[in-house]
């Protein structure tokens, strides 16, 4: 895939990701503040958006969940690396399983309280997660190119 492929798809995750702090933005720029409702129900789409398990930051709270802002976080700095080096091998799913099962764990023993639930190791379960994660949406924007360009 191109450079500027790779820059366009940093470039929209990034600004998903910079959605997520975007209470803390209005502190900076208040006439952001309209939008706030907009943002919160189209990031209900992908986080449950628990008080509790949020993150607050300056002066807003973030619109996702601390395991949620970690797996976008991961998708964040893998697309940031592939700007310098594009990838070219592809890990097997047998490898997102592995990235996944700390995740996996990390919910199945906060639920049978285990242990209690925690930012840090949601946010870094899910940031496990979704640094693989971005492996298996890269190949699949790939695969989709090459078969647009097939007809």
């Amino acid at each position: 895939m191109s450079l500027k492929y790779r820059i366009l798809i940093f470039v929209l995750i990034l600004a998903w990701f910079a959605g997520i702090f975007i209470e803390s933005i209005t502190c900076f720029i208040p006439d952001l503040m309209i939008t706030i409702p907009i943002f919160i129900k189209g990031y209900s789409l992908t986080c449950h958006q628990n008080p509790q398990k949020i993150f607050q930051i300056y002066c807003g709270d973030s619109l996702l969940c601390a395991r949620c802002i970690g797996i976008y976080f991961g998708l964040l700095i893998i697309s940031f690396n592939n700007l310098f080096s594009a990838i070219k091998k592809f890990p097997t799913l047998k490898v997102l399983l592995y990235f996944s099962l700390p995740m996996l764990l990390d919910v199945f023993f906060t639920t049978i309280r285990i242990y209690k639930y925690s930012k840090i190791s949601a946010f870094s379960s899910g940031l496990l997660f979704g640094s693989v994660l971005f492996f298996y949406f890269y190949k699949g924007l790939i695969t989709l190119q090459n078969e647009l360009r097939e007809k």
